[in-house]
């Protein structure tokens, strides 16, 4: 059994971490909502109510069947679909990077390194006695130094 790779376990963890903040905004919201519209609104009768309108306000879908009538609910879902609009691309943009990383990380796995031949290796800095340089290198790759022709 092969044992995930680094970068999996910090896809991995991305995921469960960005679940869990999506998570709790949407069961923060829910329940500012139902704190200010449980009692003055029919439409938010249990918190469940409240639940899915939160989420549709969070994610910014927003159906229009159920709508706040408090100025507190107004200005809760207000707030509620700000975040979402900056949580939403965020979340999904770091998902992208990582799955980007996952995927780099394997092309490298697969990849041979490049070997340079050692008749093209011929060349010494006179700064800092380097030896390893390409017969068509003009700057040294250690400290930057012009090479001598």
């Amino acid at each position: 059994m092969e044992l995930p790779s680094e970068v999996t376990l910090r896809f991995t963890t991305y995921v469960s971490s960005r679940y869990f903040a999506t998570t709790l905004c949407s069961a923060q919201a829910s329940g500012l909502i139902y704190a200010a519209e449980s009692g003055s609104n029919a439409q938010i009768s249990d918190f469940f109510d409240a639940l899915y309108f939160g989420l549709t306000t969070l994610t910014t879908v927003g159906f229009g069947d159920i709508t706040p009538v408090t100025p507190v609910g107004r200005l809760i879902v207000s707030a509620s679909t700000v975040v979402g609009i900056a949580l939403v691309p965020l979340q999904l943009t770091g998902l992208a990077e990582t799955l980007l990383k996952e995927t780099r990380a394997r092309e490298a796995q697969q990849k041979k390194p490049m070997g340079y031949r050692v008749d093209r290796l011929a060349r010494r800095c006179e700064v800092c006695s380097e030896k390893a340089h390409r017969r068509d290198a003009r700057f040294c790759f250690r400290c930057g130094a012009e090479l001598p022709p």
